[in-house]
């Protein structure tokens, strides 16, 4: 099965690529559609495009790990992939079950540091480099602040500034 991150970008950029240019809207609601050989419940969304240029002007689910998903910003079709940027707010019972689904190691997070969690971020995407801002991680034991770049563009690289003692926990190279 394709990791969910993967088969998200995939239908997105489908849907800015299919349909006719000028100004469309897409509202997207389904109950429930197998995503990561896991189930994703109520998934509500709205894409707006206007010449090119798409915004996502909300997307909600019900991720696994009963993590809530929130996101809204703007989608650009780039020369090698998507770009644009956004906020986006998970929040859930179990970061274990979420980070399994991503297809993500949990690495050292274990007992109540592995359960409910609350994380906010502002999000750019820009070809070969993410970059999130004013990122807030919550955990039962403890909360993190701090900002990333992951760019890959020549040499991969992450640069991280963070403040709290979960956060560094979280990273693994």
């Amino acid at each position: 099965t394709q990791a969910p991150a993967k088969a998200l970008a995939f239908l997105a950029g489908n849907v800015l690529d299919t349909g006719p240019r000028g100004q469309s809207r897409l509202d997207l609601e389904l109950d429930q559609v197998s995503l990561g050989s896991e189930v994703v419940r109520r998934l509500n969304s709205r894409l707006i495009e206007n010449a090119g240029q798409a915004r996502v002007d909300h997307i909600s689910a019900l991720l696994p790990g009963r993590t809530r998903l929130r996101a809204n910003g703007q989608i650009v079709m780039l020369k090698h992939g998507l770009g644009g940027g956004g906020q986006l707010l998970l929040n859930g019972r179990s970061l274990e079950k979420f980070l399994g689904w991503l297809k993500l190691d949990a690495g050292e997070l274990k007992g109540r540091a592995a359960g409910a969690f609350e994380y906010s971020s502002d999000v750019a995407v820009k070809s070969k480099k993410v970059t999130i801002t004013n990122a807030r991680m919550r955990f039962a034991t403890g909360d993190s602040r701090g900002s990333f770049e992951f760019d890959w563009s020549g040499k991969p690289r992450i640069k991280l500034q963070a403040d709290g003692n979960q956060m560094l926990s979280l990273i693994h190279i």
